[in-house]
């Protein structure tokens, strides 16, 4: 394929994202709220002239780092869609439609490592209750990876594995496994899901099982309840778990108490508000930004309640 010039080059960098989908893909945008959404990434949002794809982690301010970082285009085909090349003109160029199915890896768990120390001893250093990591060890959904003794949270569709994303028990790490399906994600099941009402939603699995851990700290009777994690802000999870569960009608949304996760509450309020079986709130954590910065405040809490409640020995002396 000919290059491109400088010139069409400026010329392509110019061009908005919402200006190049209204020409392009006027059926596949939606507006909502002060700014737009992909039909088809959903976590992609398009708002005064930029956009992010918050499931993903990356953004723009153009049209052409769209349709090579997300539609596949190489640099020089983008360039030649945006400048209206004869052979690839806007009145004859089609996105994509199958590009995920072309694109996508096939899907493989890590290799697990022989035991879970790593896994368990970074959980609870962040205050995950041992017992609630047990059950999601026993379930499959959360194991050690054999290479870097990373965190592996495990989304299902029935007994198969279709998701899993990376934490890392050093650092900062995290990412998706290639090939991962995000309309599956990892869940803290209620013991009887058929006959549950009620889905809690986050945003990662450690807030999820953040969440469970405090409410088995206070007691409280969960046997009824499901906790998803959406792996992200995308609500495709939500959205297959729904369809999956018709006997769900109580979404508790309690994603992160940040402008993205404020601000995908409201969009995932939005979408499933037109039907009026559903009822839906949204309650991020109260303090620190998502559940588990609430966790771990109320740790420390308690441990300073006990140093000061401790017995004076010296005193009884």
């Amino acid at each position: 394929m000919a290059g491109v010039t400088k010139k069409q080059i400026e010329a392509a960098r110019a061009v908005d994202l919402l200006t190049y989908l209204r020409t392009h893909e006027p059926d596949n945008i939606k507006r909502e709220g002060n700014g737009y959404y992909l039909k088809d990434h959903d976590s992609l949002k398009i708002s005064n002239g930029k956009w992010f794809w918050f499931s993903r982690g990356f953004g723009s301010n153009n049209a052409l780092d769209f349709l090579v970082q997300v539609r596949g285009l190489n640099f020089v085909e983008a360039v030649r869609v945006l400048a209206g090349d004869e052979n690839i003109s806007r009145n004859s160029y089609e996105p994509p439609k199958n590009l995920s199915e072309k694109t996508k890896k096939s899907f493989e768990l890590p290799k697990p490592y022989f035991n879970n120390h790593h896994v368990v001893a970074y959980l609870m250093n962040r205050g995950i209750d041992r017992h609630v990591i047990d059950i999601c060890i026993k379930a499959g959904t959360l194991y050690e990876s054999k290479n870097r003794h990373n965190c592996v949270f495990v989304g299902k569709d029935g007994d198969e594995a279709k998701f899993a994303c990376l934490r890392g028990t050093f650092g900062n790490f995290k990412m998706d496994v290639s090939g991962s399906d995000k309309n599956y994600s990892f869940i803290f099941p209620a013991k009887d899901t058929s006959e549950s009402k009620i889905v809690n939603v986050f945003e990662s699995p450690i807030d999820t099982l953040s969440f469970v851990s405090m409410e088995r700290e206070n007691s409280y009777n969960r046997n009824n309840e499901n906790y998803l994690s959406l792996g992200g802000v995308s609500s495709l999870a939500l959205i297959k778990f729904l369809e999956n569960n018709p006997n769900i009608s109580d979404i508790r949304l309690r994603l992160d108490n940040d402008a993205s996760g404020i601000d995908a509450m409201e969009r995932i309020t939005a979408e499933l508000s037109e039907n009026p079986k559903y009822k839906i709130i949204s309650e991020p954590s109260p303090i620190g930004k998502d559940w588990n910065d609430l966790l771990q405040y109320l740790k420390v809490q308690k441990k300073a309640e006990r140093l000061e409640y401790r017995p004076n020995k010296e005193a009884e002396l």
